[in-house]
Formats: structure tokens, sequence, C-alpha cells
């Protein structure tokens, strides 16, 4: 069945990864962009969610696509369209000796992402699968000075990144990978982000779609209107979504869209 919810919806969301851009051709699906195009031309605004940070959004082939706003590090920070922060949620102060700690000690490789910095304390091999993955070159070792954390990541097997997650205090863990978690906020995800913004904009949740494939863009498809799980996406994934598309290499973009009535 397809639905005309077209005068409905005033606002898109779309995961970067697995969602509008393929690995590891590194490529956005050109009616993806079409589609995008044609919301925008509609008056729907087109908003990036995603777990990466702005810099690196900036490095990955996003340039034919121009977004309205950007929910990013899984919603802890959210930019306008020219990058600037207007809403944010870092971890909790008194979680920064700890993760100092645990950074220093690298018994496990830990990324410290702040607004300006992404940095790790060590790579190894789960670090360099990961981040082939996803098409993102390693991260630069650095070392914590005690700035605001916005996202940490780490890179190991399900039990010892449940056993992180346990020692720092107010977060929880986001899995993107078999083998790497992103650690963000307790009460925080893109849902949150998202959920701010669209209170900033004066926008009910019943006026948005979101477009994902991974287990972090789960708190994103039930917290907005439609839900949309890509072909691609995980069981898990799509069971928490209220439609499934097509893979992303197979015009999921496009097909769901014109599903729901919002491009021809």
């Amino acid at each position: 069945m397809v639905y005309d919810l077209s005068m409905d919806i005033k606002a898109a969301f779309f995961d970067i990864d697995g969602t509008l851009l393929a690995h590891p051709e590194k490529k956005i699906p050109p009616s993806a962009i079409s589609s995008l195009d044609k919301l925008k031309k509609k008056g729907i605004l087109v908003i990036a969610s995603t777990g990466r940070h702005i810099s690196e959004m900036r490095r990955l082939p996003l340039q034919d696509i121009s977004f309205d706003y950007m929910v990013t590090l899984n919603g802890q920070l959210v930019l306008d369209k020219d990058g600037k922060i207007i809403i944010s949620h870092p971890v909790r102060q008194e979680a920064k000796p700890i993760i100092k700690d645990l950074f220093d000690a690298k018994t496990l490789p830990i990324m410290i992402v702040e607004e300006e910095r992404i940095y790790i304390n060590c790579n190894n091999k789960d670090v360099e699968e990961c981040h082939k993955a996803i098409s993102t070159p390693l991260p630069i070792i650095g070392s914590y000075e005690g700035g605001d954390v916005y996202q940490l990541m780490s890179y190991g097997n399900r039990k010892e990144m449940l056993e992180l997650e346990k020692s720092i205090p107010g977060v929880k863990a986001v899995w993107w990978n078999p083998y790497a978690i992103d650690l963000i906020p307790i009460g925080g995800g893109k849902e949150k982000g998202i959920s701010a913004l669209l209170s900033r904009l004066s926008i009910r949740k019943e006026e948005t779609i979101s477009f994902g494939d991974g287990e972090n863009d789960i708190g994103m498809l039930e917290s907005t209107g439609i839900g949309v799980a890509m072909g691609n996406a995980s069981e898990e994934v799509k069971a928490a979504a209220g439609y499934v598309t097509r893979d992303i290499r197979d015009d999921g973009i496009e097909h769901a869209l014109k599903h729901f009535g919002l491009i021809s």
C-alpha cells in the first residue's frame, strides 16, 4: 500500500554509513542524491543523523548533499548547515578522571571525541578492521588533557566492551560494529539529539521520517513518525522499523520515499 503523507512530513533524518553511503565503494547511489534534492525542493528538511564527527563527514564524499542540520556523534552534538553547534550533550564531568585512567592504561583501544579533536590511545587489528569497514583512516595517537568528551569509542570483544561500559559512570554502549562501540551519555542517542532539534524547530514527531541500518539507529527509527530500515540492515534493526525498504545498492531510499508518496 502507498500512503500519501507528503503534506505531513517536514523533516527527514538520514544515517550516513550503510544508509546514504555504501562501503567499501564510498559512494552515494545517484538515486539517493536525486531523492534528497527532491525533498529539499518540496520544503522538507534534509538532516544527517550519524555517529560520525563533523570532521569525518567533511572527508567523506557527501558534497552532493546539502544538509539543513546535522545530528552528529549519535545525538551529542547538533549542528546547523554551517557546522555551528546549536545543541550539545557532553559526558558527565565526574567521569573524566576514570576516562583518563582507562585511556592512559592502554589495556583497550579507546578513542576520545571532543568538539574539535578525535584521537586514540593505541591502535590494533580490531581498530584497523573496523575503520577499514567504514572507509576511515586510523585515528591519530593523542593524550587526554581533561576536555569535554562527547563520545568515546572502543574496540574488542563484546565481553570487554560491556565491562568497559560498566566502568565509566553515566555512559551507555551503542554498537556500530561487532567489535566496536560508541559510549555516549545515558539518556543520549540519536533520538535525544533529534528530539531537541525538533523542539527547537517546532516540528512534531509525527511530521518526521528517518532512515537507518545500524544498531545505533534503532532509537532514531522508533522516535520518528516513520522509521525506515534499509534492506541491508540487521534483523534487529528491521524489527524496530515501521517499514523495510530495499538495499542501499538497490535504490532503497528512493524506493521508500516513493512508497510513502514523498517524491514521484
